[in-house]
């Protein structure tokens, strides 16, 4: 099947010849569309706490954005709740009681999504003509004429109207029914090391595999990249569990 359909780049790239990573939207690949923000402050609890009910009715990819190390691994996602978990990960770098705060993102599609976009040119453009008119989409109940870039779906940027915006682009949605935690090797063919999630699931629950962007295989991580693959395995979990991935065309250092 041949290349057709819809394609808009970012601010001062030509739409024709940019790279994948500077397009801003197409209809040749996904994105991750937020669902849902989560940001609030409690006491540990010796147990589980809800933190959040969502009720999507599935599980979706999440970020947890902070506290980004030690503490992401204790959020665990299902089809209708995040919760925080002390019984199945033990607490290491927290105690019972001490106030911690969780800033996180709910994205569609569902986790056990699997999908890889084509990759058309990875060759990068030099940015020129700033002074476009472009394309913008507002949230709903949100002027279209906002700078602000929270009240925005996407936007090519241009005079007057702020900073692309933009939803995360996506090479691969991945899952793996059962593997029993050692290292997994997934290739990209993107020729960077690029941003990505990886999440293991145990007892109903979905939790968010450690990332560290960039370390060679020698060193501790729980997930981690190179220019040609991604790679993560399970410290938490014993005995085989599911496995599900997202990798962005964006570089991890953009």
């Amino acid at each position: 099947m041949s290349n057709i359909g819809a394609r808009v780049s970012r601010r001062g790239y030509d739409v024709a010849t940019c790279s994948d990573r500077q397009v801003l939207w197409s209809s040749s690949f996904q994105s991750l569309k937020q669902v849902g923000v989560l940001d609030t402050t409690f006491n540990i609890p010796s147990g589980q706490t809800t933190l959040m009910t969502h009720n999507l009715g599935y599980v979706p990819f999440f970020w947890v954005q902070f506290p980004f190390l030690f503490g992401m691994e204790h959020v665990a996602v299902n089809s209708t709740q995040v919760i925080w978990d002390t019984t199945r990960v033990p607490l290491t770098s927290w105690t019972v009681g001490e106030s911690i705060r969780i800033v996180m993102m709910l994205f569609n599609p569902q986790i056990t999504t699997s999908f890889t976009s084509p990759i058309i040119d990875t060759t990068d453009e030099t940015a020129s003509g700033y002074a476009d008119y472009g394309i913008k989409a507002s949230l709903v109940g949100k002027d279209i004429s906002s700078t602000n870039p929270l009240d925005l779906v996407f936007s090519s940027g241009g005079t007057g109207a702020g900073q692309p915006v933009q939803m995360p682009i996506v090479q691969s949605f991945g899952y793996i029914s059962s593997h029993d935690g050692s290292l997994q090797t997934i290739s990209h063919g993107l020729s960077y090391p690029p941003m990505f999630g990886a999440y293991v699931k145990n007892g109903g629950y979905w939790n968010q595999v450690f990332p560290d962007f960039i370390v060679g295989p020698t060193q501790f991580a729980d997930a981690y990249c190179d220019s040609s693959n991604i790679y993560f395995y399970n410290n938490y979990f014993s005995g085989s569990n599911p496995y599900a991935y997202f990798i962005l065309k964006d570089p991890s250092n953009t």
